[in-house]
């Protein structure tokens, strides 16, 4: 019941969100109390991916930059979800200071991110290790998946208007 109460508290949210800001807020908070954990959402870019969430920069408002090793490990997973287009289940990257586990967000077989869990503030690793919680953390990365791919459609859909009324105007 709890598991299932997170899930509707997420989506609810989410069908509320209209920006990405708030999409990934939302993702990341959900998370972090689900599992007491530090969640970091990383996202492609044109040229890299860029880590745009952080739940210890609630704290540290001022440090707002990747880590360099969780940044190199999130590449390679992403490269790694990029060539292997299997189900998306959970792979782990060690990484110093803080050990991360990346969770692949997908819609079909393309990834539209990734989320990192790591250890929370004292240290604690996160727990998901029982089948309900995997099953939990399954559900917050598929909801994270769809509530990400409908702000790209939909920022997409914004650009070709955008497009339309300048050509009209030429």
């Amino acid at each position: 019941e709890a598991h299932t109460a997170a899930l509707n508290s997420l989506s609810q949210e989410l069908t509320g969100a209209l920006t990405l800001d708030e999409v990934v807020h939302s993702i990341t908070q959900h998370i972090q109390q689900s599992f007491n954990c530090r969640v970091t959402l990383w996202l492609p870019g044109e040229k890299d991916i860029m880590l745009v969430a952080d739940t210890n920069w609630e704290s540290q408002s001022e440090n707002r930059t990747a880590n360099p090793i969780e940044g190199e490990a999130a590449k390679i997973f992403l490269g790694s979800l990029e060539k292997d287009k299997g189900d998306g289940t959970q792979l782990r990257f060690h990484s110093d200071p803080a050990q991360l586990t990346f969770v692949a967000l997908r819609i079909g077989m393309e990834p539209v991110g990734i989320l990192g869990l790591g250890a929370d503030e004292v240290g604690n690793p996160p727990a998901f290790s029982a089948e309900p919680q995997r099953g939990l953390l399954q559900g917050f990365a598929n909801l994270a998946a769809l509530a990400i791919e409908r702000n790209n459609l939909a920022e997409q859909a914004r650009q070709a208007q955008l497009l339309i009324d300048v050509e009209r105007l030429q």
